[in-house]
Parts: C-alpha cells; sequence; structure tokens
C-alpha cells in the first residue's frame, strides 16, 4: 500500500509540472532619447521595486536603470579599475538597496547603494578569492544578504565552484568543492575538455547557477550539463540537457577542426548551429532552463524554455512568447518576490528597418 501511495503521488507531482504554462505580462520598449539611454550591448538585468530594472551595457561598461514605461532614470558608472568603475559586468543582484554586481575581469563585486531620491552612488568593493586553474567567475545571486558566487577560485588551496560571501565582514567561505566530474576541467588530458573550453570562447554560451532552499543548481556549457549539489548531504547529481526537436545539441567537430586557425574565422556558422544557454531558474518545483536557436528562414532567434524536475527529468519544452528577435544574447532574471521573470532581447522595429530593444515579462503559471 505504501508503494501504492508513493506513486500516485509521484503522479500527481508530475501531472501538476505537466500543467504548467507562461503567462506573457508585458512588453516595455526601452526608450534612447539621449545618448546617456542608448544601449549598445544589453548586459545583466535585475528588477528593483518601484516598478523599476537595472540594466547593464556591456559595451559601453556602464548600467542603466529604466522604469516600466521605458524611460531611462540614470546612468551610472564607466570601464576602469576605479571605484565604480567596470571591467566587465558579467551578473548582478539587488537586495533592499543595494546592487551587488559581478565584475568578473577585475575579480571582484561592486556595490552601489540607492539614495533616498532613488538614483544610486557607489558605495565599495569586495574581492574574490584567489583564482583557480581558469580564473573564471559565471554568476552571482543574493539569498537574502548573503552573495553567492559561481566560479573557480582557491581557499586554504581548495578549488571551490561555489563561495558564499557576507558583506558586512567580507568573509568568503567556499560551500561546493568544485569536482571534475561534475563539471570539466579545460587543463586536463582529454583534448575534447580544451575543445569545449574553445567554442565557449569563441561562440558564448555560459554557465549559470540558482538555488532554491538548500539545493545549488549549475549549468556548465560545452555540452551543457545541469548538476545539483544538496547542501545538507553534500551529494551531487548530474544530468546532460535532453535532446528535443528545438534543442540542437553541440556538433561534433573533429579535433583537426577545433584546433585549425581557420576555425575562428568559421565560429559565427557555428554559433548558428546549435543552441545556446543564457539562464537558469529554479523554483519550488522546476529547474527552468533559457535557451535560443538561430533561424535561417526568417533571420531571427528564437527563445525556449526547459523545464525538469529537481530529480533531471524533462517535464516540459516551452515556447518563449513574444522572445523571437534579432538577439543572440538573451538575458534573463527571475524575481522570486513576485514569481515572474524578466528577458532582455533585441526585437525588429515595426519599420522593418531599425530595432527596439525590450525586456519582456513573464510569469510562470500551474
Amino acid at each position: 500500500m505504501r508503494r501504492i501511495a508513493l506513486f500516485f503521488i509521484l503522479l500527481n507531482q508530475i501531472s501538476s509540472l505537466l500543467a504548467i504554462e507562461l503567462k506573457f505580462e508585458k512588453r516595455v520598449i526601452l526608450k534612447e532619447t539621449s545618448k546617456e539611454s542608448i544601449i549598445s550591448f544589453m548586459g545583466p538585468i535585475c528588477s528593483l521595486e518601484n516598478n523599476r530594472f537595472f540594466i547593464a551595457d556591456i559595451k559601453e561598461i556602464n548600467f542603466k536603470i529604466f522604469d516600466l514605461n521605458g524611460n531611462n532614470l540614470g546612468t551610472y558608472g564607466r570601464g576602469g579599475q576605479g571605484p565604480g568603475e567596470f571591467r566587465h559586468l558579467r551578473a548582478a543582484d539587488y537586495y533592499q538597496n543595494f546592487i551587488y554586481i559581478l565584475d568578473s575581469n577585475a575579480r571582484r563585486i561592486v556595490i552601489y547603494q540607492q539614495k533616498e531620491d532613488q538614483s544610486f552612488v557607489f558605495k565599495s568593493n569586495l574581492r574574490l578569492p584567489l583564482p583557480g586553474p581558469t580564473a573564471t567567475w559565471h554568476d552571482l545571486k543574493l539569498k537574502g544578504k548573503e552573495i553567492l558566487i559561481f566560479g573557480e577560485g582557491m581557499i586554504d588551496k581548495q578549488l571551490y565552484c561555489l563561495y558564499s560571501i557576507n558583506p558586512e565582514n567580507e568573509k568568503v567561505t567556499g560551500l561546493v568543492p568544485y569536482q571534475i566530474q561534475y563539471g570539466y576541467s579545460p587543463y586536463d588530458s582529454d583534448w575534447q575538455s580544451k575543445a569545449r573550453r574553445y567554442a565557449y570562447m569563441v561562440t558564448g554560451g555560459g554557465h549559470y547557477f540558482d538555488y532554491y532552499n538548500n539545493l545549488i543548481f549549475f549549468i556548465w556549457a560545452r555540452p551543457y550539463k545541469i548538476t545539483k549539489y544538496d547542501l545538507t548531504t553534500n551529494n551531487w547529481k548530474s544530468f546532460f540537457m535532453a535532446e528535443t526537436e528545438n534543442f540542437k545539441p553541440d556538433k561534433p567537430i573533429s579535433k583537426a577542426k577545433y584546433f585549425s586557425p581557420s576555425f575562428r574565422k568559421q565560429h559565427d556558422d557555428f554559433y548558428r548551429s546549435v543552441s545556446h544557454v543564457f539562464g537558469l531558474i529554479a523554483t519550488n518545483k522546476i529547474v527552468a532552463i533559457l535557451f535560443s536557436n538561430y533561424y535561417k528562414k526568417n533571420e531571427l532567434w528564437q527563445s525556449y524554455m526547459h523545464i525538469y524536475s529537481h530529480e533531471g527529468k524533462l517535464i516540459k519544452e516551452l515556447i518563449i512568447p513574444e522572445a523571437k528577435g534579432l538577439s543572440s544574447h538573451p538575458r534573463i532574471y527571475y524575481d522570486k518576490s513576485t514569481q515572474s521573470f524578466y528577458i532582455s532581447q533585441r526585437l525588429p522595429a515595426a519599420d522593418g528597418i531599425n530595432e527596439e530593444k525590450a525586456i519582456l515579462i513573464y510569469r510562470i503559471i500551474e
């Protein structure tokens, strides 16, 4: 009887996950009415209170604040290594008047504080641990005031892939030890591992993470592999993204081609021939992966979501409404308080000549 009861509980859980859909809520066209409000290359985004959001400009090396009418409310920072400056805005999150920005190239977190008039001012920098073999920092999420960082760095000669930082005393703690079998090392003896790293460098794609309570979910690029780490039991589990009609996995490429001088020149064709992941979301029931494909027929990119159970079973594939555009690099941010998420997208304008930069807002409904 116990087995029968567990079977029906599992069946009900799967049925509820199969019912998951996306609700399109709002399309915000960003008004680029001045030099300061123009976004050259949309980077990380996150939502703020009072119907505002943060968006990084990777090319101009600054960030901008917009409202939900698309109005620019301010531009902050610039390229450099001084106070409030950036070398590369990799990821960002917001909590109680503070924006935490991962400057991966400078190996630090840049913190901006919101003032009473809702403008922002530079507050401080937090240094990241000494880099590991790859010296890479991928993603940042806030868990209340605690800062979680996904990357590869050394603490007491131990290599970790997830860290916790207390912003008050700047103490850095390694949470998840790095293990090659649950990620990959670009410096091992396997040429394919090196090739994946090279493909990642020339084609983009990326590494992301999210958490739900004590479960941490990571995605590693080339080929895309999802790993789960339980902070309570210190156990790992890994599974590859499921191949579907719309998810186009890496194509096999010979060792000679990977390392040929012509490969970099041909990377545009390679880039358009495979799917690219641009975000991971974890909720109380699911792990959602955002990915995009290029279609030659209309020369546009279309975004999709794979919905997985916490155990790695692909439950559903969802097309993202409205998210067909010019952008090969959409960005996603999940607001846990409102259970809604924001996707940045470059869209063709009505005149068919220009382009529009937009934030598309959705909600996952069950």
